[in-house]
């Protein structure tokens, strides 16, 4: 009984995998892959799962040896934690509140939208491995799908810009993000992201547009953290992010944390690739002139990269 036993080792390797890498890493260990393939099985945070199983280990061990004080720290521990965080127990913390927001969704949708091969296929991506996605994106991925795979990527080049930024606007930097270079970027320099970046691109012509790519390129582990994006259909010029039209923006989506980019295998059940494909697919076309891309997610040890800048325009898709 004075050996920790061999599930509490397991847990705990388990736990730090889940919890200690960076962002990027982090999306391919044991649990979160677990929780991405299998969509029912985490309602629970997985933090919180093992958290608790390495405490009835511990607690158990401390019984069988008698260790009273550490009983005592641990029950005291327990009782006034919640408290001093501010209920930590609230509906949505350890059980997520829109866990059927998806079926909830297709089931609330006029028989109209739907005739029966689209059902079928509705159906089956909601009682798939995918429902994790769709719980926490909506139905849109499966209403785009066919825009979203057929939709090719053009580089800014081939259209008109200026673009303008919240930090480092220099002409060469903007430049690079059209140089065709992976290995060149721009990038607010500040050595972390703060949740406050914002880069404006300005269209000389309105275009309708389903998506925008902000390739990190070489630098991989640079990616957004978060993302808002919205956008006006008719602006006066690059300015207009910071000469007081901000409020005037329509949004498009909002991610706060980016988890990587929507795809689609083979059998069209969609899934989420690796945080450093920034392919930002919106949930319905728009016609924009200007858009705004903000950053609002934090890191401390990484910069926000963009390589290449790159446009999904919706009237070319057929």
């Amino acid at each position: 009984t004075r050996k920790p036993p061999l599930v509490l080792l397991g847990a705990l390797a388990l736990l730090a995998l889940d919890v200690f890498p960076p962002e990027g890493i982090r999306q391919i260990m044991p649990l979160a892959t677990l929780g991405r393939l299998v969509p029912f099985l985490f309602y629970l945070p997985m933090t919180s799962i093992w958290l608790w199983v390495c405490l009835f280990y511990f607690l158990l061990v401390s019984f069988r040896a008698r260790e009273w004080t550490l009983i005592a720290i641990v029950y005291a521990t327990v009782m006034l934690l919640p408290p001093a965080e501010g209920g930590l127990l609230q509906h949505g913390v350890f059980l997520k509140s829109n866990q059927n927001a998806p079926l909830e969704e297709f089931a609330g949708r006029s028989e109209k939208d739907f005739n029966t091969h689209q059902s079928d296929f509705y159906l089956t991506r909601l009682l798939s491995p995918s429902y994790a996605l769709l719980r926490d994106m909506g139905l849109w991925p499966l209403d785009s799908y066919l825009a979203i795979k057929h939709g090719k990527f053009r580089t800014i080049r081939k259209f008109p810009h200026v673009f303008s930024a919240s930090h480092n606007s220099s002409h060469e930097s903007f430049v690079r993000l059209a140089d065709r270079q992976l290995n060149t970027r721009w990038s607010p320099e500040g050595g972390k992201q703060n949740g406050d970046e914002w880069l404006h691109l300005y269209l000389r012509t309105p275009l309708w547009l389903y998506g925008i790519e902000l390739s990190s390129g070489a630098f991989f582990t640079d990616f957004a953290r978060g993302l808002r994006l919205s956008y006006l259909e008719n602006c006066t010029g690059a300015d207009a992010a910071s000469n007081g039209q901000r409020n005037s923006f329509e949004h498009i989506l909002t991610t706060a944390e980016w988890d990587g980019a929507l795809a689609y295998t083979v059998d069209d059940y969609p899934y989420l690739q690796s945080p450093s494909y920034v392919k930002v697919y919106f949930p319905r076309p728009v016609l924009a002139q200007c858009l705004l891309i903000e950053q609002i997610g934090q890191s401390k040890h990484y910069d926000w990269s963009i390589a290449r800048v790159r446009l999904i325009r919706a009237d070319e898709i057929d």
